[in-house]
């Protein structure tokens, strides 16, 4: 459902408060993005479409994969990146021909790279640290003729123990898309209570019993565990 995928993207509910469809943080409860659906039924019929595109672009081989972003390229107009990262497909893109490419990234440190990257094409892009569901706010009224989004975490993210998101090599437990903000992963295992990491977890498609265990155990890592604390808990803590 609608629900369900919001909470993989970790957005913990929906609600039809105030006008439009909210997804709000498992945090604290704040909205975080806004869905211009009328509907609950809406949002499961657009998610749909969306899951099934998604597998279907899981299929394809990756030279495919780029002669994709050359054929969205080559009709030109207004093209958005909304997770522009290394700005790999950014590159492609405005090499294709597009005549115009805004950018959109939550990892300062994957813009700095994009920004360098993407140079020579001088003013015919703009890049911003925002997240994609900021993304009408950051067009401002302008039309996009088509937008990219290839969803996941980044190798930038992955290969940097510091970045806290792989358990390969042990590095503090961070795990921000978006290092400016204000909690990191350790600070949320620290803070929250248990029931309310419990229900993180089940919102993660972590099963009842599994999310409880683990909750607790959580708990008990202290004030700031690594990487590999975390993990060699879960596995202790795993049937």
């Amino acid at each position: 459902s609608a629900a369900e995928l919001l909470h993989r993207l970790h957005l913990h509910t929906l609600s039809d408060a105030d006008g439009p469809l909210a997804a709000r943080s498992p945090i604290d409860g704040a909205v975080l993005a806004r869905l211009p659906l009328e509907t609950a039924a809406d949002a499961d019929r657009i998610v749909t479409q969306a899951q099934s595109a998604f597998q279907a672009w899981r299929t394809v081989p990756a030279p495919r994969r780029g002669e994709l972003v050359r054929l969205l390229g080559e009709g030109g107009g207004l093209v958005v990146d909304a997770t522009v990262g290394l700005g790999g497909h950014a590159e492609a893109l405005l090499a294709a021909g597009i005549d115009y490419l805004v950018g959109l990234d939550r990892d300062e440190e994957a813009l700095a790279v994009a920004r360098e990257r993407l140079e020579r094409f001088g003013t015919r892009c703009e890049l911003h640290h925002a997240r994609f569901a900021e993304l009408e706010a950051v067009l401002a009224g302008r039309r996009a003729r088509g937008v990219l989004a290839d969803l996941g975490v980044s190798s930038l993210q992955l290969d940097r123990p510091d970045r806290g998101f792989s358990f390969q090599r042990p590095g503090p437990l961070d795990m921000r898309m978006d290092r400016a903000a204000a909690l990191d992963a350790a600070a949320i295992v620290a803070h929250s209570p248990q029931d309310q990491l419990e229900a993180i977890l089940r919102a993660g498609d972590v099963p009842g019993g599994l999310a409880r265990r683990y909750a607790r155990v959580l708990k008990e890592l202290g004030l700031a565990p690594t990487t590999h604390e975390l993990a060699a808990a879960i596995e202790a803590a795993t049937p």
